[in-house]
């Protein structure tokens, strides 16, 4: 795993092609899958051989396991485009903008990059699942959807990540693959942490309001 503070020097400002004004924004935790081999796959027909997809075959579980990689409201202020933050699970080559970007280099170093993690997500609860998809992909005999070349932020047809933890919460719960990979009681608990996160931050009246609506209403 690694904290990316590349794509967002210091951690703090946003990617806007448009040279817009910095924003701060919290960092991101990325899984690295290692040893995927031969790049023929990625590069002909854009076609993964069965013995290497189980490396990204994450990217059909993403969308519900959102709660697992990103786990409080601050996180998912960074899932927004042109953050260098996927806010949807497509895949492509040496892409930033992308869920999972294939890193393309020699043989032995070539590997794919999950990037919808934050820095405050539980690694070992974001492994578990990241495994558990793998194997799921073997088992369905899954095949890779959504490449993209260009700017994934505007690609149409993939499926969007949350950009909420409200709508995180509501897809996990009612995730049998949550339910299942990690047992009634961890995914209670990783609910009510989600829960009581938004419960505090509803309660509270914030300078922004305070300056926006006090004292200029």
């Amino acid at each position: 795993m690694a904290n990316d503070t590349t794509a967002l020097p210091e951690g703090t400002r946003s990617a806007d092609p448009g040279g817009g004004d910095a924003t701060p924004l919290p960092e991101g935790t990325h899984t690295i899958a290692l040893g995927l081999g031969d790049m023929n796959g990625f590069l002909r027909g854009k076609r993964i051989p069965a013995d290497q997809w189980p490396r990204v075959c994450t990217q059909e579980r993403m969308v519900e396991t959102a709660l697992v990689a990103a786990t409080t409201p601050n996180a998912y202020r960074r899932r927004r485009p042109y953050t260098f933050c996927p806010t949807n699970n497509t895949w492509g080559c040496d892409n930033r903008t992308v869920g999972l970007r294939v890193i393309r280099g020699a043989p032995d170093a070539v590997r794919v990059e999950k990037r919808d993690g934050s820095a405050d997500c539980n690694p070992y609860s974001l492994i578990a699942c990241e495994l558990a998809a793998g194997l799921d992909g073997i088992d369905r005999a899954m095949e890779p959807r959504h490449f993209c070349g260009g700017n994934g932020y505007e690609h149409g047809e993939a499926e969007p990540l949350p950009s909420d933890l409200e709508t995180a919460l509501e897809l996990a719960r009612n995730s049998q693959f949550l339910h299942r990979i990690l047992g009634e009681d961890h995914l209670h608990i990783l609910a009510g942490q989600a829960e009581r996160e938004l419960g505090f931050l509803a309660d509270q009246v914030t300078p922004v309001e305070l300056d926006r609506y006090l004292r200029n209403f």
